[in-house]
């Protein structure tokens, strides 16, 4: 597994702490500093893996219609 880190921003908004990743604009949010930082860390992961499957379903759609071109060539 490769480990990336981002930089985040916590911050308290009446009783609730807010978690702020800038660099993916991904938001969370806890009852704790605690709480927060971890659910931040589930969002981000979230959206890598989500980023991920979507660049997937890409690789495969351009492989379908570079493959279909192709047959329509021969």
């Amino acid at each position: 597994m490769v480990k990336i880190e981002f930089d985040g921003v916590i911050f308290r908004e009446g009783d609730v702490y807010i978690g702020y990743s800038p660099k993916l604009d991904v938001s969370s949010c806890g009852n704790t500093l605690e709480e927060a930082r971890s659910n931040l860390r589930t969002a981000e992961r979230l959206f890598i893996e989500e980023a991920g499957f979507r660049f997937c379903v890409l690789c495969a759609l351009r492989a379908f219609v570079v493959q279909n071109m192709i047959s329509k060539m021969v």
